[in-house]
């Protein structure tokens, strides 16, 4: 025999009334923490994306200050050759470029250009140039010789705190075995514009982006790098000794 249905009480309804309510409230919740999940991981991915961009372009802005370094100190080195030399008289070759006479003997090889501190140490000889501040890259041809550096050691800590640690610069091994510079023969920093001027005085308009016009500011500071150049010749002559003979041996050779 089947049970009797069970009628319709005024309890009975009041019951059910009350459950679906509840059962509507879990799924609305629940639906809001998916939603929330969904925001927060959107949120995450744009950051990541926006970090992933920002140290793409960090590292752009980086390579291309090492290459506007690098073209910089390579043309001031052609600069210098064509201060003590004159054009041949053969003039242009055909790949392009010039052949000099020498005028001035001393043009033949880098002019030294280091601080005071470097160049009263005899045991620095081997660094030949520096970005230094007051110091000319040339002292020949004065008239075309610039001067890029600023007075900011590469010591010293920026905003950031932040430097550049004086044994740093020993770490090519050119100098004597435990020797390192002390922080008044460390080059300084040479601060790039937009422009492409090099200001040896930090200013308040080399920090502003923009000027008060909103138009871009052509003194902004975009990057900075500092210069070091050491003379390896002497190492060589002293790590090839056999090198040094044969050659000595055939120099004598063609001796009359």
């Amino acid at each position: 025999m089947k049970n009797p249905t069970r009628p319709l009480t005024r309890a009975n309804h009041a019951t059910r009334c009350t459950a679906q309510p509840g059962l509507a409230i879990v799924v609305v919740v629940s639906l809001m923490a998916l939603l929330m999940l969904l925001v927060l991981a959107f949120l995450l991915t744009s950051s990541t994306n926006r970090n992933i961009a920002s140290t793409d372009t960090a590292i752009r802005q980086a390579d291309s200050i090492a290459d506007l370094a690098k073209e910089t100190i390579v043309a001031d080195l052609i600069g210098e050759m064509k201060d003590g030399s004159t054009t041949a008289s053969k003039g242009q070759k055909a790949d392009g470029t010039y052949a000099f006479d020498i005028e001035i003997p001393k043009a033949i090889v880098p002019s030294r250009a280091v601080n005071a501190s470097v160049k009263s140490d005899d045991k620095l000889n081997l660094i030949v140039k520096q970005s230094a501040s007051g110091v000319k890259f040339s002292s020949v041809g004065s008239s075309t010789a610039v001067q890029r550096a600023s007075d900011i050691s590469t010591s010293e800590k920026d905003l950031d705190g932040r430097k550049v640690a004086e044994a740093r610069w020993s770490a090519p091994k050119f100098l004597p075995p435990g020797l390192n510079l002390d922080a008044s023969q460390v080059p300084t920093w040479v601060y790039t514009t937009r422009s492409g001027g090099n200001p040896t005085h930090f200013e308040a308009k080399n920090n502003l982006s923009t000027k008060p016009s909103g138009e871009p500011n052509p003194d902004y500071v975009v990057g900075r790098y500092a210069v070091s150049v050491l003379d390896s010749s002497p190492l060589m002559w002293h790590m090839n000794p056999v090198v040094v003979r044969r050659l000595l041996r055939r120099w004598s050779a063609l001796r009359p």
